[in-house]
């Protein structure tokens, strides 16, 4: 999304310091300095909004974690107990479990970044 981004902005020019090195080898490989560097702007944007997201909703998160292990998946009833997925190495799958796996790890991959 970000190059579509990128090409309806006006650019301007800016002055940027970069490791001499890495400057002279990345012109001898024909790389293209400014999108580079725009693209690894843009993934930084992208991660700090993220992060700035995670903090925000910490305690949300945190507090719907916790209803869940106390009362599981709010209209859990209503889905199918398992599926067998075939293209897992047929393994079961609980996807009750697998959802509240994926919330617990998110926010313990994102408690683990912030130390």
């Amino acid at each position: 999304m970000h190059a579509a981004e990128a090409t309806k902005s006006a650019r301007r020019p800016t002055n940027l310091s970069i490791d001499s090195a890495l400057l002279k080898e990345a012109k001898a490989l024909g790389v293209n300095i400014s999108r580079s560097a725009e693209a690894g702007i843009w993934e930084a944007v992208k991660l700090h909004k993220q992060e700035k997201w995670l903090t925000e909703n910490a305690s949300a998160l945190a507090s719907s974690n916790a209803y869940v292990d106390a009362n599981g998946l709010p209209l859990a009833r209503h889905r199918q107990e398992k599926i067998q997925d075939t293209h897992l190495f047929n393994k079961t799958i609980d996807l009750d479990e697998l959802l509240i796996e994926c919330q617990h790890n998110t926010l313990e991959r994102f408690q683990t970044q912030r130390k």
